[in-house]
């Protein structure tokens, strides 16, 4: 396979500066198996198809978590919703400790 010219290069830079101006996620599969999404942030963030699947299974959960957290500023209250056995999210105690760890 040819090397890529000075101006392939430059449009392909051209062209992933542009995808992080508008938000486009890309995936892409990993030599080892681990998948990685790139737009994020300024570094991909890769998992394994496990991983993801458990991610997205508690997708619920993080939503709530991330309301959680954002509309009262603290840990302690997000624990206190997802921690306690009183809790109006009882149910949502293994979630909340597997977003601890």
């Amino acid at each position: 396979m040819p090397e890529p010219t000075y101006e392939e290069l430059k449009a392909r830079v051209a062209e992933v500066e542009k995808q992080k101006r508008t938000g486009v996620l890309q995936f892409k599969v990993g030599e080892k198996g681990g998948v990685s999404a790139y737009g994020l942030g300024p570094f991909p963030v890769t998992l394994y198809y496990e991983q993801w699947l458990r991610l997205l299974d508690t997708a619920q959960g993080l939503r709530n978590f991330l309301y959680l957290h954002r509309k009262e500023g603290d840990q302690g209250n997000a624990g206190y919703w997802y921690g306690g056995q009183e809790s109006p999210f009882a149910a949502s105690r293994s979630i909340w400790s597997g977003l601890q760890s």
